[in-house]
Formats: C-alpha cells, sequence, structure tokens
C-alpha cells in the first residue's frame, strides 16, 4: 500500500479522531468544547471534507488564535506568560491523519537517545526459555494513542541516564557487581541486553566506554523559545529528505498546506500581543504553535537532521548525548570536552538552520551558563574572570559518580511506588504515611533534572485528591455503634408489636436506646470533627500547592475534584482566583476559563453519583453539596469574564447548571425534593436560567446552535453504551424546530425514542435530498417497529419510498419468523429456560455458520455484492420448526439435529442494509467487499450473545460505528460466552483487527516484532469465519451434558492461557 492509498483510507481519517478526541481528554489546556462538539455532530461529513482536500493535495488550515497561557512566575515573582493558541479541530484531525502515514517511517530512525513526544508503538514482554525480551512492535493507530505513554518517556529517559553514569564508570567491572540499582533500573538494564541491535542504547552496550573513566562531568541545556523559533523549511525538508523514494511529489503541496499558519488576532491589546511574543501587524506564523497536537513529533522532525550528524559524532567523542524534545543532557569526562560539546552542538544547530539557539539563561549547572554566556559575547572577556568562571563551572559540573545527586532517580522511583500501591489495602498508620510522602512531593522542591516540577506536582495532587475521598468515611467505632442501636430498636419495636413486654424491660430497653444513642452520637461528631479537620487540612494544602504554582492547570483541575469528592466549598479556590487576577489579568483569565470547563463537565458527573446505586450516602451527599457550591461559585465570576474563551467556559459552565435542573425535573423519585427546590432557586435567583426558560434566545447570545449545545450536553449526560436517553434529549426534541445535520445526529441516538408527533418531521429529513444519505435503511427498521400500531406510520398511506420499503419488509411469513423476531420471543418468553438449548452459544454459532454458507452460494456477482453487504437481522428467516412458537426441547442432540435439517432462509426481496454492521466507508473493491460481512455477522453474533440488537446509542448515528468501535471490547467482556466466541467476535470488530488487515503490507515492509501472535484469529472472508465458527462449536459439543431427567446444559470453556495472553490463532487451529 502506498503513501497516497494509505493516506486517503476512511479508517485513518477516524483513527485520527479518536486520537485527537483522546488528546484533548488528557490535554492540560483550554480548548473549545462547543467546537469539538459541532465537529463530532456532524462527524462523518466532517471527516469526508477533510479526505476530499487531501485528495486534491489542497489544504488549508483555518487560522490559529493567540491565548496567553500561565507561565511559571520569574526570579523576581512576577506572573509570566506564554505563546498558546487555539487550533481548530478540523486541522488537528488533518494533522494527526497526515502523521499517521508519515510518522511511522520517520520515528523509526531516531535515535535511542531521543525520547519525548515518540510516536505510540506497541511494546511488550515476550516470555521466552532464556527470560522475558521487551519487543518493539507496530506502530499502531487503533489503540487512540498519538505518543508513548509516559511511562515509556520520562522514566525511560531519566534511567537511561543514571545507568549511563554508571556504564561510564564502572570499568571492566561486570554489571552483576553493580549493588546500587533499583529495580526498574534492573530491569531497564536486562531488557537492555536483549533489544535489537537497532533499539539499543550505545551507552550501555559492554565496551562502549573501555577502560571507564574516573571523573565525570554534566550539563543541562534546552533552546530558547524552541517551537516559535523552528524553521517549518527544515520540517518539510527533512521529511523529504528521509522518505525518499515513498513520498509522492504532490504529497508536498498537501504538506505546505498543513504548514501555513495565519493567525486570526482575537480581543488582545497590542501590548497583551507583544507580552506573547506577537503583533496585530504580523499575520503568519513562521513556527510551530503551541496547541496543535503533533507539534512535539514536528519539533523532532526539525531537529532529525541534527540528531544525525550528533550520531556520527558520537561514534568518536567520549559524550554520553540525551535530548528530551528540547532539553538535553550531556554527560562527559572531561570539563573541557563538556564545553567544546557544547560549543560544537550550537554551531550545528546553526548550521542545520534549525531556528533554535541554546537557552543559556536556563543552563544548568547555572556556573556553566556564565561560561557559555561570557564565551558567546566574544570581545572584552577579563581572562582572569573567566578562568575564575571556569573553575566554579567545573567544580559544579562535576559528578560524583557513586552519589550524581543533580541526576538521580530516587525521587523517580518513589513516584513509581506510590503508583503502584493499593491504597484501600493498606493500615491507617500505613496510610498516613503515603499521605506524608504525598505532601512532601506536592509542596518540596526538587531538582527539575530528577523529576519535572509539573509532573511531580500534578501526580501528588491526582493522589490526594483520589485517596482523600477515601479517609473521610464514618470510623468503625461509629459502624459498630450504628449497628449494635439498630439492633435494639428492631427488638423494641418486635416486643412491642407482639405485645410480649412488660412495663419495666420497656423501660430498661429505652434506657439501653437513649444510652446507645448518646454513644452513636458522639462517635458520629468525632468522624465529622476528625473529616472536618482532614478536609481543611488537605484543602489547605492544595491552596499553597496553587498560590506557589498557579500556572500548573492539572493542579487547579485536582483541586476541584477534591472539592467534588468531599463536598467541599469553593472559597479558597475563588479567593486564590482573586488574588491572581489582581497581579495579572491574562494570567486570571486562562485560569478561570480553565476552571470553568472543568467545574461543567464536574456537574455531570456529580448528577451521576446521586443517582448511582453503587455509590455510598457520603458520596451522594459530596455531590450534592459540590453542585451547590459550584452554582454559587459561578455566580461569584460572572463578572470577570472578558475573554472569548472565558465567556465560552463560563456559558458552559451555566448551561451545565441549568442542565443539572433539567435532569432533576425529567427524573422524578431520583432525587431529593429539598435538592430540586435549593437548584430551582439558585439558578432562578442567580439568572442562570435563559437556556432552561428561552433556549432560542440562548442561541442568540452564545452563537452556537442548539443542536451543538445538546450534543454537548448528552455526551457528558448519557454514557457511551446507554440505550436509553438522559432527560435533556427529551428536552431537545420537544424544543427543536429546524433539524440541521447535528440534530439529526442527536435525534438518531435512540431511535425507540421518538415521540410520535416528530414522526412528520422525521419523515421530512428521510424525503430531503440534502439528507439522502444521512437516513439509513437499518435505522429506519428499528424506528419503525418501536412505533406503536397507532402511530401515523401505520396509518398513513403515504410515505417517503424508504419508509415503505421497509414497511414490505415487515410482512409476515407463515413459515419463518425473522432473527430479530426469534430473539425477542425468547427474551420476552416468560416460560423459557435459561437452559434451553435453542437459545445457547452453540445455536448462535449455529446461525452464523448457515449464514456464511448462503453468502457463499451467489454464483452471480451482482446478487453476492448484495448480499455481502445486506446484513441485517430482518434478512434472515428462522425455520418455525425451530420451535419459535415455545415449548421445550430436552436433549442437545435432538436440538442439533433439528437446527442441521431445517435451515434459514434469506429473504428474497426488501434486503434491509444497516450501516451500523456494514458502514459505507468500508470501500467496493474485493478485499473489503469480502471483509465487509466478517463485520456484518460479527454484529450479529454479538447482539445474539448480548440478547439484543439494540445497538448502544453511540453506535446509531451515522459513522459513529466506526468512532465508537471500542464499545464493541466493552460489549465482548460482558457476554458470557467461550473462550473461542469471544475470539471470533474480537476478530470481526474489534478496530485493532481491522488495522491488522488494512496496513499488513506496511507492518511486513518495516520489519518490525510481530506483534500480532497474541492477536484474535485473522478473520478476512467468510470462509474463515465459517471455519472458526465450526471449530468453536466443536469445541462447545465436547462440554454439552446432561443431567437429572436428561436436561441439557452447556459448560463454558474458557482457556486460562488466553486469559494471560496466548497465542489465539494456535488455539482456534489445533484440532
Amino acid at each position: 500500500m502506498d503513501f497516497n492509498s494509505q493516506l486517503l483510507l476512511p479508517e485513518n481519517f477516524y483513527w485520527a479522531w479518536e486520537k485527537a478526541k483522546k488528546m484533548y481528554m488528557h490535554f492540560d489546556a483550554w480548548h473549545n468544547e462547543l467546537e469539538l462538539a459541532k465537529f463530532e455532530g456532524n462527524l462523518s461529513n466532517n471527516l469526508h471534507s477533510i479526505e476530499k482536500d487531501f485528495s486534491l493535495k489542497t489544504y488549508t488550515t483555518k487560522p490559529i488564535i493567540p491565548m496567553a497561557h500561565p507561565k511559571k512566575v520569574d526570579a523576581d515573582g512576577n506572573k509570566q506568560l506564554r505563546q498558546y493558541f487555539d487550533i481548530s479541530i478540523r486541522d488537528q484531525v488533518a494533522w494527526i491523519a497526515y502523521i499517521n502515514v508519515v510518522g511511522p517511517w520517520i520515528d523509526r530512525i531516531m535515535p535511542a537517545w531521543s525520547y519525548g513526544h515518540r510516536l505510540f508503538r506497541s511494546v511488550w514482554f515476550d516470555q521466552e526459555q532464556e527470560g522475558s525480551h521487551l519487543k518493539f512492535g507496530n506502530y499502531r493507530h487503533s489503540s487512540g494513542q498519538l505518543y508513548r505513554k509516559f511511562q515509556q518517556s520520562w522514566p525511560i529517559y531519566r534511567r537511561h541516564i543514571y545507568l549511563t553514569i554508571k556504564a561510564m564508570t564502572k570499568g571492566k567491572k561486570p554489571w552483576s557487581e553493580i549493588n546500587d540499582l533499583d529495580p526498574e533500573e534492573s530491569q531497564i538494564l536486562t531488557t537492555e541486553k536483549k533489544l535489537s541491535e537497532n533499539y539499543k542504547l550505545g551507552y550501555l552496550k559492554d565496551g562502549y566506554w573501555p577502560g571507564g573513566v574516573k571523573e565525570l562531568y554534566w550539563a543541562s541545556i534546552d533552546l530558547k523559545k524552541f517551537y516559535p523559533n523552528i524553521n517549518l523549511k527544515v520540517i518539510s525538508k527533512n521529511i523529504t529528505d528521509n522518505l525518499k523514494g515513498k513520498l509522492p511529489p504532490d504529497m508536498g503541496l498537501l504538506l505546505d498546506g498543513l504548514l501555513n499558519f495565519k493567525i486570526k488576532h482575537v480581543e488582545y491589546t497590542e501590548p497583551e500581543l507583544i507580552e506573547i511574543g506577537l503583533s496585530k501587524r504580523h499575520d503568519q506564523f513562521f513556527g510551530l504553535p503551541t496547541g496543535l497536537f503533533v507539534s512535539g513529533f514536528l519539533a523532532n522532525i526539525a531537529m532529525l537532521s541534527v540528531d544525525q550528524i550528533i550520531m556520527e559524532k558520537l561514534e568518536s567523542k567520549k559524550i554520553a548525548h540525551f535530548r528530551f524534545v528540547d532539553d538535553h543532557v550531556f554527560i562527559a569526562s572531561d570539563f573541557n570536552e563538556l564545553l567544546t560539546w557544547i560549543q560544537e552542538y550550537k554551531n550545528i544547530l546553526a548550521l542545520e538552520n534549525i531556528g533554535a539557539e541554546i537557552n543559556l539563561e536556563k543552563t544548568e549547572p547555572e556556573e556553566l551558563g556564565k561560561v557559555l554566556n561570557n564565551i558567546s559575547s566574544g570581545c572584552g572577556i577579563d581572562i582572569n574572570n573567566l578562568n575564575n568562571a571556569m573553575d566554579a563551572a567545573s567544580k559544579k559540573t562535576r559528578l560524583d559518580p557513586f552519589f550524581p545527586s543533580p541526576l538521580m532517580t530516587k525521587t523517580l522511583a518513589v513516584v513509581s511506588n506510590i503508583a503502584k500501591t493499593k491504597f484501600d489495602l493498606l493500615h491507617p498508620t500505613e496510610q498516613d504515611h503515603l499521605f506524608n510522602d504525598l505532601e512532601h512531593l506536592l509542596v518540596t522542591d526538587f531538582p527539575n533534572a530528577e523529576i519535572r516540577e509539573g509532573t511531580r506536582i500534578s501526580f501528588a495532587a491526582s493522589m490526594i485528591s483520589r485517596f482523600a475521598p477515601r479517609r473521610l468515611y464514618p470510623s468503625i467505632e461509629t459502624a459498630n455503634a450504628a449497628k449494635i442501636l439498630s439492633s435494639f430498636k428492631t427488638i423494641y419495636k418486635n416486643s412491642c408489636e407482639r405485645k410480649e413486654i412488660d412495663i419495666e424491660k420497656k423501660n430498661e430497653l429505652n434506657i439501653k436506646i437513649e444510652t446507645l444513642q448518646l454513644k452513636y452520637k458522639k462517635c458520629e461528631d468525632d468522624d465529622n470533627r476528625r473529616i472536618d479537620k482532614e478536609i481543611y487540612r488537605i484543602s489547605s494544602l492544595l491552596s499553597k500547592a496553587i498560590r506557589d504554582h498557579p500556572e500548573k492547570l492539572r493542579l487547579w483541575e485536582k483541586t476541584l475534584k477534591f472539592c467534588a469528592n468531599t463536598g467541599h466549598e469553593l472559597t479558597f479556590i475563588e479567593n486564590e482566583l482573586n488574588k491572581i487576577r489582581s497581579e495579572c489579568k491574562l494570567t486570571a483569565a486562562y485560569i478561570a476559563a480553565y476552571i470553568h470547563l472543568i467545574i461543567a463537565r464536574q456537574m455531570f458527573i456529580s448528577v451521576k453519583t446521586m443517582v448511582s446505586e453503587e455509590r455510598s450516602i457520603i458520596q451522594k451527599k459530596f455531590a450534592e453539596s459540590y453542585i451547590l457550591n459550584a452554582i454559587k461559585f459561578l455566580n461569584s465570576t460572572k463578572d470577570t469574564c472578558c475573554y472569548y474563551y472565558e465567556k465560552i467556559s463560563f456559558n458552559l459552565a451555566q448551561c451545565a447548571f441549568c442542565s443539572v435542573l433539567v435532569i432533576v425535573n425529567g427524573s422524578p423519585g431520583m432525587f431529593s425534593q429539598s435538592f430540586a427546590l435549593k437548584i430551582q432557586g439558585l439558578v432562578e435567583q442567580l439568572g442562570l436560567n435563559l437556556y432552561c426558560t428561552e433556549p432560542y434566545q440562548w442561541v442568540d447570545a452564545t452563537s452556537y446552535q442548539l443542536s451543538t449545545w445538546h450534543w454537548w450536553i448528552e455526551s457528558l449526560a448519557s454514557g457511551p453504551l446507554s440505550t436509553v436517553p438522559s432527560p435533556t434529549w427529551y428536552y431537545f426534541i420537544n424544543v427543536v424546530e429546524d433539524i440541521d445535520a447535528t440534530s439529526w445526529s442527536l435525534i438518531s441516538k435512540y431511535p425507540y425514542n421518538i415521540p410520535e408527533k416528530l414522526v412528520p418531521k422525521i419523515e421530512e429529513v428521510i424525503l430531503s435530498r440534502k439528507n439522502k444519505s444521512a437516513v439509513d435503511y437499518g435505522w429506519i427498521y428499528d424506528f419503525i417497529k418501536s412505533r406503536p400500531k397507532n402511530s401515523s406510520i401505520y396509518t398513513k398511506n403515504k410515505h417517503p419510498p424508504k419508509i415503505n420499503y421497509v414497511l414490505k419488509s415487515l410482512c409476515k411469513d407463515v413459515d419463518f419468523v425473522t432473527l430479530d423476531d426469534w430473539l425477542v420471543s425468547f427474551q420476552n418468553d416468560n416460560n423459557r429456560s435459561i437452559f434451553d438449548p435453542r437459545y445457547s452459544e452453540w445455536t448462535y454459532l449455529e446461525i452464523i455458520r448457515q449464514i456464511c454458507g448462503i453468502l457463499s452460494s451467489f454464483e452471480t456477482i451482482s446478487n453476492r455484492k448484495t448480499a455481502l453487504t445486506h446484513i441485517h437481522p430482518s434478512n434472515y428467516k428462522i425455520p418455525k420448526a425451530w420451535g419459535c412458537s415455545g415449548g421445550q426441547l430436552n436433549s442437545w442432540e435432538a436440538w442439533r439435529n433439528i437446527a442441521h435439517s431445517h435451515k434459514i432462509v434469506l429473504r428474497k426481496d426488501n434486503l434491509i442494509h444497516d450501516e451500523r454492521l456494514t458502514p459505507s466507508w468500508i470501500k467496493g473493491h474485493l478485499k473489503d467487499t469480502e471483509w465487509a460481512p466478517v463485520r456484518g455477522l460479527g454484529m450479529l453474533l454479538l447482539g445474539m450473545v448480548c440478547g439484543t440488537f439494540r445497538w448502544p446509542s453511540s453506535w446509531n448515528p451515522r459513522g459513529f460505528q466506526r468512532a465508537q468501535s471500542y464499545l464493541a471490547k466493552q460489549y465482548i467482556r460482558s457476554c458470557p460466552v467461550s473462550s473461542w466466541t469471544s475470539a471470533i467476535l474480537s476478530s470481526c470488530l474489534l478496530p485493532r483487527s481491522r488495522e491488522t488487515f488494512l496496513l499488513s503490507p506496511i507492518f511486513n515492509e518495516m520489519k518490525n516484532d510481530d506483534d500480532t501472535t497474541i492477536d484474535p484469529p485473522p478473520i478476512s472472508n467468510i470462509g474463515d469465519l465459517s471455519r472458526f465458527v465450526t471449530k468453536a462449536q466443536n469445541v462447545l459439543v465436547k462440554y454439552q451434558v446432561a443431567v437429572s431427567n436428561h436436561q441439557p446444559r452447556q459448560l463454558i470453556p474458557v482457556k486460562l492461557s488466553q486469559m494471560t495472553r496466548d497465542n489465539w490463532n494456535k488455539e482456534l487451529t489445533d484440532d
């Protein structure tokens, strides 16, 4: 498959979308969730639009919008800002789609000592006879990961540096005699020895440092304003130079379009723009914009020519060179060599015209930076002063090989150990010790060289916000007191009801109960004091952390999460925000926008907590408190919104509160009346109810369509597996006027729940030429089947052609029943036995096997093509001889004979095509036509084993079957089926299987370690499917037994070897 074909694969754009969406979820920066909802609500058309531009190689980016992102305070404690951009969702997706194709070929030639922003690929330990080997598999896209996980980058980077120090100084001593390595370092070292040569870090190879070195010197540098200063022409040149013979010439035009960044200046004054390095006089940006998800990888591409020069030079130098994006660490055996290397590196950067230069002010140790600054300044250098500075720098850069404090990994080890800790299994004393460690990580300064400040603070805050609520439960003493009190009350009540108690005994019980009540009240008061004290202590700790590091947005997010989990008021957050606002308006504006965005999301989480049966009473109480506290916080900040992103986030939070009100009013009995009255009163009192009272005035005020707002709401109010709409969906259905593309996506989520009054509008959409392809027959089938018998669908004579077509397919057959009706009849049969062999895993596989036989029997290509793409449960008819009208079967053998002798048949006309089963993004060429029924039949099998063909709402809008394909894994895991059937479902439905099917030629060409040996069996056509289904049936037959009275039972065989990720394909192909 060539680059152009891979680029234009429909799946490529869906993979890019999934990666972009996951980046938005985990990116610690503000983004416009309404633009995200607007794009997703019309996903299929938006992705097709990018595909069309890519095919013409004429992509035009949208203007990037400057933003002032908070930055660490300067040496004098003044707030600083860094340049940041709001990038359009369309451009983010387009860029990722491009990198999906070009990126792997570039990433694979990057040096082992380059760590940051490397592309995601499958990595695993393979257990072999001689031990475990680390394997590097294919660059995968279906995982939704753009970059490698944190654990595969920064910790490896730091530990490689530490191990290199040991390697440089150990001489000829074997590694087995180095005793001061922690388990992770030892594991990395063992792994490194077994890696393929192209993945090994040369510094750790035996013999790389002959004889060892006695002294070590180190330096850490970074590049000044790296992203903004990168020369974009170098990126284009490095891609072209390293992909000669692979990159089609016209893809250069596409790259030129993608690298064209125009600036749209919004709201900022000229002095504000100057503060972030911009000006209204310039409407073109010539560097890499911060905020573009792929900027990190593009920066690596820009550095590639430099890296390649360094790799050649390292062969003759006694220098260890490490790079993490723009952060560098150098280790040398001589101070002068270290100094010379830095100067040489500076010259290489200039020679290659990267655009970036060394930031001498951030060079560590600081004394080395002064020396480099003196040398760079050129003339007028005082030799004596320079020599003194050199002596000072030499002392500061010298490392103790046994205790290289600036470059040690002990803090990293602490973080790693905490991350692995099972908090709930710890003794209370151990929990206290853990919290002390976390507090230490949060508020104590550590060298950035060992662990990045942002990473450390974010990690500590995340752990505290997660663990703190688990310490806020009643004590064992309180629980015991409540239990004893309850038992005595029960004894008293029962005795009184039976009238078996005399006055004296009654008084004794009353006294006992009063005593127990006092004891319980004391325990409860003690608990409340303990909980209040703990909440106050932690909130003070988080408040200090925010005060010291306001630029760390994750810290604000985790603090809000702590408040949500504990019900703590938000006053201290408001106070900290006001202090920042008095010092720097732009910093406060960005943080406020981020806070409102987090609050908006958390409102829906809190509402779900309040109605969840899995949540405790105290968790529900905290959630209720948080909602009310958040509304008050919103009111206190509503007059401070100045910039567009502040206004958008404030409107999101306001809409979230109104949505909570809609959910509360639309869920009778789920919420307390007092809470309903409180939130109603607050929303009205604070004037936050425009969305509820006048939705179209709200649209005019916010400049976003009602459908966009409701897509955002519904994505948070309902889970991805939900088949039942939230009250907010019904609210939208009742007020919607014009049905645009997003409105239709929102309506089509729930074909079974559309009210009768909306039927005429649905027919208009189906009839409309504009929406000709938006509504497919499978969705219409579900919509019609859900209508009551008095619906206009059945009583009217005139309908759009598509509806008439589906109505004809509903005609009953004397001798057969459709597959979906057969399954429904079983589910609705109150007298059925769950052990009835007709409704078993073996039977479901038999249905698939027989359908495979039907699809293989067509001789004419036209009929075969129709049959292969029209996979739907209503197209297949079950013989009534299968006992569709009830009754019982008492023998597996009898049932198998009936199933084999009475065959399933295919409907002759009015076949239903269903986008959810065989989507139109499957191309029409032979390879995809063969794969189409594999997916469709996999969906049928999934529906049968789950007991319903009602798909989750996320799959119902057109184009979302691919975007939400990860849901299939959750469905498969919940099904009580054998390992063999589970493997078949995985192969047919999981996006990874489809990816392997499409990209296997590329995987083979790259010759990475084979990462498919642990995958389900490859099923690429109905022949493969039929063969594996038969195998699975044969295995099930071996476990079909009869119990008392010859009642049939099916044991479900599960391969433990498969559960431990053994070779699926071997298990399924062995006879």
